[in-house]
Order: structure tokens, then C-alpha cells, then sequence
């Protein structure tokens, strides 16, 4: 199946855009693409190296956030956002993009607001020595909620539409 958005007459494929430095669910994502096309861009910095079929892979100088900013740039309007960047995440909502996180979970704009308040409390404990639970080891359930997410995501902008 093919998913387009129509824009000022034109069709033009939707466009997922994967801050790559972390992410663990590229596989699945390739996996999406052998089922529905989409034109698939990953962002990294140039201390990885990836090879992945079909993908726009986007290498950035090293540095704090370079692959982010280089992502920022190229979102627009309607993209889908992957990342667990919870910045990132504030930044592409900003851009009308839509967000989806490592996990399945799409991140709203009524949603972020409380994450990026999270995230600070907890950047201000870790300054003052005091660290909460740590992470489980990512599980093939994680990544399988991930895939039916972004699934229905898919499946959801094809309805709407109409192709």
C-alpha cells in the first residue's frame, strides 16, 4: 500500500523521520516499510555507522543534540517524529509534527507539558546526587507495542486520507 498527503494538489509520501543515535526499534520500522511505503529518514552522528535498506540515513558532526537540530530542520507539517527524546519531542510537536516514542506511545501536545516538568524535576535530582529506578532491559513485548503502534498509525492516516 502506498500513503500519501495530499498538499496543494500534489500527493507526496508520508515521511517518518527516526532520531537514530538510540534507537532500538529500527528493525521494526523496516519491517513497516516492506508492508507500507514511506519515505524513512534516520538521523545519526557520525561516531555510528548504520546500513539499512530503503532508509535516507543522515549523518551529523558529533556533538550534544546534532543529530536533533538536523532532524528539526528537515520535520515538517504532518511528519511522524520517533524518538524518546522528550525535547525533541516538544520541539516537533511545535512544527505540527506528530510524535511517536520507542515504545508505542504517540506523545501529544496535552501530554508534554507534564513530561518536559517531569524531566526537569528528575535532571534536578540527578544534579543532587539522587537517582529513581532504573530501566528495565527493553523486552520483544516493548518492541512488538511498538510495531502495532506505528501500524495503526499508518493504517490510521490512510483512512483519513481516503487512499
Amino acid at each position: 500500500r502506498w500513503f500519501y498527503r495530499r498538499i496543494i494538489g500534489e500527493l507526496i509520501m508520508v515521511r517518518i523521520l527516526v532520531d537514530g543515535d538510540a534507537c532500538p526499534v529500527k528493525e521494526q520500522i523496516a519491517q513497516l516499510q516492506q508492508h507500507y511505503a514511506f519515505d524513512w529518514w534516520i538521523f545519526l552522528d557520525v561516531s555510528h555507522v548504520l546500513d539499512m535498506d530503503h532508509a535516507h540515513i543522515v549523518y551529523c558532526d558529533k556533538g550534544k543534540d546534532s543529530a536533533d537540530l538536523v532532524l528539526l530542520r528537515e520535520a515538517k507539517k504532518g511528519d511522524l517524529v520517533i524518538t524518546s527524546d522528550i525535547g525533541l519531542a516538544g520541539l516537533a510537536l511545535s512544527k505540527k509534527c506528530d510524535v511517536l516514542d520507542f515504545n508505542g506511545r504517540i506523545i501529544s501536545e496535552e501530554a508534554i507539558e507534564a513530561m518536559l516538568l517531569e524531566r526537569s524535576i528528575y535532571q534536578k535530582m540527578r544534579r543532587q546526587g539522587k537517582y529513581g529506578p532504573r530501566q528495565k532491559a527493553r523486552s520483544q513485548k516493548t518492541n512488538q507495542q511498538f510495531y502495532e503502534a506505528c501500524q495503526k498509525y499508518l493504517e490510521e492516516v490512510y483512512e483519513r486520507e481516503g487512499n
